[in-house]
């Protein structure tokens, strides 16, 4: 029969493996969730950039329109 010495050695070395596994997961999560954070931020900096696309192009389309209404103006003049 073990005594309570051996006992406690056994239930520290479990304890002891436990808690290594335990850090190895933490460290494992935190890694995950930076490169998360890294991902989430390259995807804000290329909505970002879509969005200032797609803000070039209403400009480009609302010059387009100013255009098309001289030019529809002018036709009108003429006819």
């Amino acid at each position: 029969m073990r005594t309570v010495e051996e006992r406690v050695t056994n239930l520290e070395e479990i304890l002891a493996e436990f808690i290594s596994q335990t850090n190895e997961r933490i460290v494992a999560t935190n890694t995950a969730l930076n490169r998360l954070a890294l991902s989430m931020s390259e995807t804000d900096e290329r909505i970002r950039a879509t969005n200032a696309t797609v803000d070039k192009l209403a400009l480009t389309i609302s010059d387009i329109n100013v255009v098309i209404r001289a030019t529809t103006a002018t036709v009108d003049k003429l006819a």
